[in-house]
């Protein structure tokens, strides 16, 4: 949550060959591996589809990309408590008639940005993955479009956040950063910082699956 940074710091481009070539390789089995819920399903809340939030100047948004947002609990514990809003993405599937599913994207990080996701991993992922799925990105909670939060760090990037241990090995430097990086969160954000956890992200991504009226879906992470 302390920082948005660019999926090629975290070499990114490999990622999404990788990605392709594990999806060609299941698809030649049976089916992408599917996550979902047996549990009887409330009335699910729905996207509103329209344009996306605009690109810094010179880029350039996918025509057929649209967004929405979808309101989930801060608190899962209360769900009848705070909402936030978590962005979401659909690149709808190039052969409608051969529709199997959605494939959930999510570009890892921390604080890494996922709306822009069903573009850039439909340059790169086979025409039997966008015949027959509909590639859905969102922003993880905190993160960007998805109520941003910030911690205020002086330095959010990789080295800055992450930095290297000493020659002769040792990690003091790495703890006690480590430490104050955690105090300032803490103390910028306040007990709302438990909220934005991997737990709630994965538990968002079960209400994006229940918003998009899907009982399974498939999903790719990095």
């Amino acid at each position: 949550m302390t920082t948005t940074r660019s999926p090629a710091q975290h070499g990114f481009p490999e990622g999404r060959r990788i990605a392709a070539a594990l999806l060609v390789s299941t698809l030649a089995g049976t089916a992408l591996v599917a996550c979902g819920t047996d549990a009887k399903d409330s009335q699910p809340a729905k996207i509103t589809w329209s344009k996306c939030p605009p690109l810094a100047k010179g880029q350039s948004r996918h025509p057929n990309l649209a967004c929405g947002t979808l309101e989930v609990p801060l608190d899962y514990q209360d769900p009848d408590g705070t909402k936030i809003d978590v962005a979401v993405s659909r690149l709808s599937t190039a052969q409608p008639g051969k529709r199997h599913g959605v494939l959930l994207l999510n570009p890892g990080g921390p604080a890494l940005g996922g709306l822009g996701m069903p573009e850039t991993m439909a340059s790169t992922l086979p025409k039997s993955v966008l015949d027959r799925y509909d590639l859905i990105g969102f922003d993880p909670r905190g993160v960007e479009h998805s109520t941003p939060q910030s911690c205020g760090l002086k330095d959010p990037s990789v080295s800055g956040l992450f930095p290297y241990p000493a020659a002769d090995g040792s990690i003091t430097k790495n703890v006690a950063l480590a430490k104050a990086d955690a105090e300032q969160c803490a103390d910028t954000l306040g007990e709302n910082l438990r909220y934005y956890s991997t737990a709630n992200t994965a538990r968002d991504m079960d209400h994006i699956r229940h918003a998009l009226g899907e009982k399974r879906i498939s999903y790719w992470g990095q």
